[in-house]
């Protein structure tokens, strides 16, 4: 059954429409497969602000569950760029993309997002993929780091409008729209981002206040505005532009 596949290395189900190849190292992303949109409710809002056409950014990507659906949901003249720094995650993210038959329209990024270009070190337990820690010092193993803004500027593809940007950077979320600051400005994206660290709680919506941008939490009857110097616990957040 569904339950059983978490206990094993990995296995493939179907759910929502789509195939996806997750496991035991998955973490979030094979609870969100085997749940479908009910397990992160920020997603379905978040395919509710998608257009044919539009680009998506998925920071984090894990094993792919936001990529494939905002896929769908751009379509052929759309673009999802995929960004996981996890070797493990970004082989399965890869293996789900083509299941589906979107590499084509999915661009995937092995490396880690960060407010700058250069070197970053993955540490952590490497059992669990979404739980994996970045820093600028060992210990960990070097991987790529990039920033959104170059990403856009070195693809090799035409980008339209990106629509949305989700964020699960463990920690890092605010270096991350750090280094997205061009595209920010120039596309005003709304962001999803995940809201687990003390740090995150205030910084990030402070700098995003800056930017131009409200943030408000998801409720069932819907948005609700984070006050000003209102902490919430909400997992993630979501950043809309005033403009």
């Amino acid at each position: 059954g569904l339950t059983a596949l978490l206990r094993r290395q990995s296995g493939t189900v179907r759910r929502s429409g789509m195939w996806v190849s997750c496991g035991t190292k998955s973490g979030q992303g094979a609870y969100c497969a085997i749940a479908g949109l009910a397990y992160e409710p920020e997603l379905p809002w978040l395919l509710s602000q998608l257009q044919p056409g539009d680009t998506f950014i998925d920071v984090g990507a894990n094993i792919g569950i936001y990529s494939i659906h905002a896929a769908r949901k751009v379509g052929p003249t759309g673009r999802v760029f995929s960004v996981e720094p996890s070797s493990g995650a970004a082989a399965m993210l890869t293996k789900n993309v083509a299941s589906n038959g979107l590499s084509e329209i999915v661009s995937i990024v092995r490396a880690a997002a960060s407010d700058k270009s250069g070197r970053l070190f993955l540490s952590g337990n490497p059992h669990q993929w979404n739980s994996l820690k970045l820093s600028a010092t060992p210990p960990g193993g070097e991987i790529t780091a990039t920033t959104i803004d170059g990403m856009l500027s070195s693809a090799n593809v035409s980008i339209r409008n990106v629509k949305c940007i989700k964020i699960d950077a463990e920690g890092l979320e605010l270096e991350v729209l750090q280094g997205a600051d061009a595209a920010l400005q120039k596309f005003l994206p709304v962001i999803v981002f995940e809201n687990t660290f003390e740090r995150t709680r205030k910084e990030t919506p402070d700098w995003l206040k800056s930017k131009g941008y409200s943030v408000y939490f998801l409720t069932k009857a819907g948005l609700q505005k984070l006050g000003k110097g209102e902490l919430s616990w909400s997992q993630n957040l979501i950043a809309v532009p005033d403009a």
